[in-house]
């Protein structure tokens, strides 16, 4: 392979997927040029260029083709403190009750639960919404 790839991915999947793989990547493609265009917002492919990009979640419209390549089950978590002043929610309908750091990787504030073959969607309230992944990570630390 020879030319330029330009590839678009989050931050934390740069971070932890394929920064750590490019040395190998590219010393079996020393021909190549890589474009990593990192960021948490999902890229408008067409006109930033990028030939192939990693992202997470459901694909916004758009005429671009995806194949999923993993599943990436998500979780919520709470600090013990959070907890016990707020209360533990049993159900989807309690996290109503609560509020949530919104970041890119879920940026709309209804979450959906699947379980026994059931959707149980809720909105939920986000006092602090975020542009990185990292910091709604370090936010909720």
């Amino acid at each position: 392979m020879r030319g330029v790839l330009r590839v678009g991915t989050p931050i934390s999947f740069a971070l932890r997927e394929i920064i750590p793989r490019l040395p190998a990547f590219m010393q079996q493609h020393p021909a190549l040029k890589v474009e990593l265009r990192v960021t948490d917002r999902y890229p408008d492919l067409v006109t930033e260029g990028i030939d192939v990009s990693f992202q997470f979640g459901a694909l916004p419209d758009s005429s671009a083709t995806a194949r999923k390549l993993i599943r990436q089950p998500r979780i919520l978590t709470a600090s013990p403190d959070y907890l016990r002043e707020r209360g533990m929610p049993t159900m989807p309908s309690d996290l109503a009750h609560h509020s949530v750091i919104i970041s890119p990787a879920h940026p709309t504030p209804t979450f959906s639960f699947r379980k026994d073959g059931r959707v149980a969607s809720v909105r939920i309230d986000g006092q602090l919404a975020i542009t990185i992944n990292e910091g709604a990570v370090a936010s909720a630390v």
